[in-house]
């Protein structure tokens, strides 16, 4: 679909993550390829934010795919929906924890369309709310890991 375009936001090394996609020829895959200048994700939220402003497409019309409950973290944060992928850094249990969507493997993603993988738009209090309950239920979580 010639509507859709792909950025990474990733937590990976901005010079890492370049030649990451360089090796693997994905540059034509990507409108933005936005890395890390260290490994804590720090600032990751804001650049997601950023990245979304910049954009102008509707918060609705985007969806975040990760693989961690930060991922989900980030994707309230922004009040954008949540993909996560069971079969990348977090366990399928930890992930559930966030409420977000959950496949079990990046390739289960192209039985998706695009409407089926972002919600009709949701009042702002509900997504406040979601983020809240997801940073809580990590916390939770964490503390008693």
């Amino acid at each position: 679909d010639n509507n859709v375009s792909q950025t990474i936001l990733s937590a990976t090394a901005q010079h890492s993550l370049n030649k990451m996609i360089i090796d693997f020829d994905l540059e034509s895959y990507f409108t933005e390829i936005v890395g890390q200048d260290n490994q804590l994700a720090i600032g990751k939220i804001e650049k997601g934010k950023q990245l979304v402003r910049e954009s102008n497409v509707h918060l609705d019309k985007i969806a975040l795919i990760g693989d961690t409950t930060h991922d989900a973290e980030v994707a309230n944060a922004i009040g954008i929906d949540c993909i996560l992928v069971q079969n990348g850094n977090h366990t399928k249990s930890k992930l559930e924890i966030t409420g977000a969507t959950i496949v079990k493997e990046l390739l289960d993603l192209t039985s998706f369309k695009t409407q089926n993988i972002t919600k009709s738009t949701q009042k702002t209090a509900q997504k406040q709310s979601r983020a809240n309950q997801t940073k809580q239920n990590i916390t939770e979580q964490n503390a008693t890991t």
